[in-house]
């Protein structure tokens, strides 16, 4: 297995673009990165005596820690491809492996750099994803120690998305889907807090019928994005989304106006639709005869 394990980690470095590319990840890294996850797989030293399981652990790790050094060599590792990397780990490495301290601080450092340096949409979406992986791991303890590093992370990022040029709006959308999960991530005395401060987060993109007119056309599709988010929030949290909104009346009135807006305007939709598919019905063919008929008499 070592011998096998390194042998995959070497093909991922050398298959793997300069790390100043956001170029596709090639088939070939991808297989690689496949393969490094089965070995990395509590199944694979399943059986062996505790003395050996405690040395594959080990092995793994270490695995993992060179993978990530790999990056900030002068040529390494594409960035995507550590991404792709810790997302598709996140489902097999043994949770001991991901909640190690000296990994975890590792992950971190490597992928808020990545981050902070991300230059692309494509980066940044493969960035999110993988927390997104991270966050809904099956073990609490791996899932609230990325969430306490990362979380910030993208809830800054969903608080300047006004500012975003140009507006990536599956991007958004993506990040908005990883932040939801906190809320049954937080224990339950603390849900509300959760609660509240995601609705205050998507309340910032929250139009009405005084600025909606004028609003951007990125402004409109944030409109949109913000509304359905609360609306999962109310939908999946009543209890605690009915205390938030009982607590802030100005919280509750901007987004009571906000579904006002989207009812008008879904209304105002339907019915021009309705218009001109009657117009439609009711317009006369035009023939017009392009054929001579002067020669007949």
């Amino acid at each position: 297995m070592p011998i096998l394990l390194y042998l995959v980690i070497s093909i991922i470095k050398e298959v793997s673009p300069a790390n100043n590319t956001d170029a596709d990840v090639s088939p070939a890294v991808t297989k690689a990165l496949r393969t490094f996850a089965i070995l990395c797989k509590p199944d694979s030293f399943n059986g062996e005596e505790e003395k050996h399981t405690s040395q594959s652990l080990q092995l793994v790790l270490s695995a993992l820690v060179y993978l990530l050094e790999a990056y900030r060599e002068p040529r390494g590792l594409q960035p995507l491809v550590l991404l792709y990397a810790v997302a598709i780990l996140s489902h097999s490495c043994p949770a001991e492996v991901l909640a190690c301290e000296r990994i975890r601080e590792q992950v971190v450092s490597t992928v808020t750099s990545i981050w902070e340096k991300a230059g692309t949409s494509k980066v940044r979406k493969a960035f999110i994803q993988m927390c997104q992986t991270l966050f809904q791991h099956p073990d609490s303890i791996v899932s609230h120690c990325y969430v306490r590093s990362l979380g910030p992370l993208l809830c800054s990022h969903l608080l300047h998305a006004t500012s975003h040029q140009p507006l990536d709006l599956q991007e958004i959308s993506m990040a908005v889907t990883a932040v939801e999960v906190l809320v049954s991530l937080t224990p339950a005395e603390h849900s509300v807090s959760t609660v509240a401060l995601l609705c205050s987060l998507f309340s910032t993109y929250l139009l009405n019928t005084v600025n909606y007119d004028s609003a951007t056309p990125q402004a409109k599709q944030l409109f949109t994005v913000g509304l359905e988010a609360i609306k999962t929030l109310a939908s999946n949290h009543p209890q605690q989304f009915k205390v938030v909104t009982s607590n802030s009346p100005p919280l509750r009135s901007a987004i009571e106006q906000a579904f006002l807006l989207h009812q008008s305007n879904e209304a105002a939709a339907q019915k021009k639709a309705a218009e001109a598919s009657k117009q439609k019905q009711q317009a006369k063919p035009a023939i017009q005869l392009k054929m001579n008929f002067g020669n007949f008499t």
